[in-house]
């Protein structure tokens, strides 16, 4: 279990500092089963965002960088990052979204 803990917190820290720099992001959360499992072993990790843009090239823009930041986190923990992404136009689905899942508030 101490494996886990140590492995998730690592996790944790990598997605807060990778993602906290990043102007449109509005909110990030660490979701799904990972939360709840016994295991140390992690098939994938879930976050849900949400985001602030003003413009069509800004969210582009920020869709190559998740990308990168997907690919990034493969390489680096050899599982894949799954991300759901909602906009300020979608608040009402986002808290309906997270109220059906166990979350953690990573900014």
């Amino acid at each position: 279990m101490e494996k886990q803990i140590s492995k998730l917190e690592e996790m944790k820290g990598w997605l807060v500092s990778t993602f906290s720099h990043i102007a449109i992001l509005d909110e990030l959360y660490l979701i799904g089963s990972i939360l709840n499992s016994q295991s140390s072993i992690f098939n994938d990790i879930d976050i849900v965002q949400k985001i602030k843009f003003q413009n069509y090239s800004e969210l582009k823009s920020y869709g190559e960088t998740v990308n990168k930041i997907k690919s990034d986190f493969n390489e680096k923990f050899k599982i894949p990052l799954h991300v759901t992404t909602f906009t300020q136009n979608e608040l009402n689905e986002l808290y309906q979204f997270m109220s059906k899942n166990s979350y953690i508030k990573l900014l």
